[in-house]
């Protein structure tokens, strides 16, 4: 019997995808690929063959930028500042300054975006705010990609233990990992508590949660929000048999995951003009 390894997805399939994992919005996604391709045909003519983004650099970008401002006369912001410059096709350097969406949206499959920082003073004071004790943060083969993002794991390996950060709303957090991945949390702050067996991991919670009043997880109660119920059951049961009740851990997952900063707002209304544009 033979095995067969499975396709690797196109490359606009693969932005798609690291699109909806950054939680871009869909016309965002939409117009970003819809640019890229554009971009990838327009050199495709000039060549006479497709070429992978990875070899296509800063001079390439800037071609396409200018032949979109010149030749296609592809509206920018910055358009009314070049006025008749940018029809004289006198001033390249300065045409190659948009359209911004477009630009972003080149760079996107070659750069690597990577998630803010972990900032352990801003949740706690949301830990405060909300009147949570703390965050429990439960992790076990990918199966709570919302805590690694918080966590700011990046594309580190899923691991093959559990691991939990136990972060409270005043005082030192608690990394609970496993001895053979007992470096998987070292790039955050606390102490770190290293298990071996069963037991061991079990009273390493009971000693962060007992009697707790309100321990925020990644549960959301009747599943009402399946986009936050990433814990299972019997680690939310083994939780609360430690006298701690167990509270949805939405809110905070909407502020520090969910929240676009002023960039990405920005991206996204910029893209939205550009796809009302092209699409009606």
């Amino acid at each position: 019997m033979t095995s067969t390894v499975p396709a690797r997805p196109k490359l606009l399939d693969q932005m798609r995808d690291k699109l909806r994992v950054l939680h871009y919005a869909w016309k965002t996604e939409k117009s970003y690929v819809a640019w890229v391709e554009r971009f990838l045909r327009f050199h495709k003519e000039r060549s006479g063959t497709w070429r992978h983004p990875t070899e296509l650099g800063k001079a390439e970008i800037e071609q396409y930028l200018t032949f979109l401002a010149v030749d296609e006369h592809v509206y920018t912001p910055s358009q009314a500042e070049l006025g008749t410059k940018a029809q004289n096709r006198s001033t390249p350097s300065r045409l190659v300054s948009g359209p911004a969406v477009c630009e972003r949206a080149l760079k996107f499959p070659i750069q690597e975006m990577h998630p803010p920082m972990f900032n352990l003073p801003a949740v706690q004071a949301a830990l405060r705010q909300y009147q949570f004790a703390g965050w429990l943060l439960y992790e076990f083969r990918g199966a709570n990609v919302l805590a690694r993002r918080i966590l700011d794991m990046g594309e580190k390996p899923l691991m093959s233990r559990r691991f939990l950060y136990w972060i409270p709303a005043e005082g030192t957090p608690v990394k609970i990992v496993h001895r053979i991945e007992d470096s998987a949390l070292d790039h955050l702050p606390g102490e770190k508590v290293v298990y071996l067996k069963w037991q061991e991991f079990e009273a390493a919670i009971q000693a962060v949660v007992s009697g707790k009043s309100a321990v925020a997880m990644e549960y959301s109660p009747g599943n009402g929000n399946p986009y936050i119920s990433k814990v299972d059951a019997g680690t939310i049961e083994l939780v609360r048999s430690f006298g701690a009740t167990v509270v949805s851990s939405g809110n905070l997952i909407q502020l520090f995951e969910s929240t676009w900063d002023d960039e990405q707002e920005a991206m996204h209304f910029a893209a939205a003009k550009v796809t009302d544009a092209a699409y009606g």
